[in-house]
């Protein structure tokens, strides 16, 4: 079974609730290698009003750096 994602919201992991979820496949591979919630409004709502504070409290430059670091 792949690894079920999780949706980054508000400095950290959280599950999505999302009932349905898509399979994310190696371009050259096709294997599944997770799979991604279809988040629904509520998460996506969330994930985009913490955004929105972030940035307007003047934290968007150095969280973006630290996230970058993690994704890499």
């Amino acid at each position: 079974m792949a690894e079920r994602l999780q949706n980054f919201i508000d400095g950290g992991w959280r599950d999505a609730g999302a009932a349905a979820c898509v399979d994310v496949l190696n371009p050259a591979t096709a294997r599944v290698l997770a799979e991604t919630p279809l988040s629904p409004a509520e998460a996506v709502d969330a994930a985009a009003k913490a955004g929105r504070r972030r940035f307007a409290s003047g934290g968007g430059r150095r969280r973006a750096s630290g996230f970058n670091r993690c994704s890499s």
